[in-house]
């Protein structure tokens, strides 16, 4: 029966959250994060490696190329993308955590230039899968931790609109898809009151 069916996956995704918790509480407690610091670079580069190969082997699913089937398992590098950027910028943002007051927006594009283009990179490959929101969480996610290690305000705000900015651009002028999905959320919106 239908029931059935809902509550089948409903138990499947109880159990994937059961596991991510665990494997959460595992790396927090029990892996030093510092020894994985010389290997970010290779992340990176794994990372950038499996985007490639997404757009190359990925499954298409409904003109969208987000995984990548290896043995049993589909692979989104779009996700694994999220993590290693995460470890990325934190590991810069340490590197150089005593030119964090001098943070002008000039002095910040100057001085910490890797963390637009590596960043830049991955978006621009998870941007030709057509997989929008892993930028955007991603994005966010980002600008937060250079809120949380205090970089200028007018910094952060400056990047959040050219953010913003760029956005819409893709959104409105990028393929036409994603356009379609923002007039269909329009129309069928709760806030929408015409007709």
């Amino acid at each position: 029966s239908s029931v059935r069916t809902d509550m089948s996956f409903f138990y499947r995704q109880a159990m994937w959250m059961v596991i991510s918790f665990v494997s959460l509480w595992i790396a927090f407690k029990k892996v030093n994060l510092d020894k994985l610091r010389p290997f970010i670079p290779v992340f990176i580069f794994i990372t950038v490696v499996l985007l490639v190969l997404v757009l190359i082997f990925g499954a298409n699913v409904k003109g969208a190329t987000r995984s990548l089937r290896i043995w049993k398992f589909n692979i989104q590098p779009s996700l694994i993308a999220r993590i290693v950027l995460i470890m990325y910028f934190a590991h810069i943002l340490d590197k150089k955590k005593d030119l964090l007051d001098l943070t002008t927006p000039k002095f910040f594009l100057i001085n910490y230039k890797a963390l637009f283009i590596v960043p830049g990179i991955i978006f621009t490959l998870i941007l030709f899968e057509k997989h929008l929101s892993p930028i955007l969480i991603s994005g966010l996610t980002l600008v937060s931790l250079l809120f949380l290690v205090k970089v200028r305000i007018l910094t952060i705000s400056i990047m959040v609109a050219s953010l913003i900015v760029a956005g819409f651009m893709i959104i409105h002028f990028g393929a036409k898809y994603r356009s379609n999905r923002i007039q269909m959320y329009q129309k069928y919106s709760l806030f929408n009151v015409g007709e």
